[in-house]
């Protein structure tokens, strides 16, 4: 499990846990309000309002489906923006597998080495914290750029 989510100060000591215990659990877990609440000592009301935070810090993306039985349900996916995440990682392996000497960044030329060598240093929690910087800054602007490559 990653621990991201545990060294970030922003967060409740219970959004921590509650992101730790929903890390743990298998992908084809009930991960609705209902189906955490079975499991731990909070109720329901509690489990909401503790997913709410995560949700505000971009650890997870909650969707409102209808169950079985016609009724209304909130599912909690643990995972980011998929198909950014996915975009991502095209550009990654097509920077890393590119035969090109010199590959430009934000406008300028660099050593195709130097940058596929930057890049393989990356880990999951680079581009968590990255993805959890551009839901509220624009990927593109200044700070955006900067805060991302301060752990670069």
């Amino acid at each position: 499990m990653a621990n991201h989510h545990l060294r970030n100060r922003l967060l409740s000591l219970k959004a921590k846990g509650l992101l730790s215990l929903m890390l743990s659990l298998p992908e084809d877990w009930d991960y609705t309000t209902k189906g955490l609440a079975h499991i731990c000592k909070d109720g329901v009301d509690s489990i909401c309002s503790t997913a709410k935070e995560l949700e505000e810090h971009g650890y997870i993306i909650r969707h409102r489906i209808r169950n079985e039985k016609g009724q209304m349900t909130t599912v909690h996916d643990r995972q980011l923006d998929r198909d950014r995440l996915d975009g991502i990682v095209e550009l990654l392996v097509d920077t890393v597998c590119s035969a090109r000497q010199t590959i430009r960044v934000s406008g300028d030329d660099f050593s195709a080495e130097v940058v596929k060598s930057q890049l393989l240093k990356l880990d999951s929690e680079h581009i968590r914290l990255c993805l959890i910087v551009w839901r509220t800054i624009p990927p593109m602007s200044a700070i955006s750029r900067n805060i991302c490559l301060r752990r670069f």
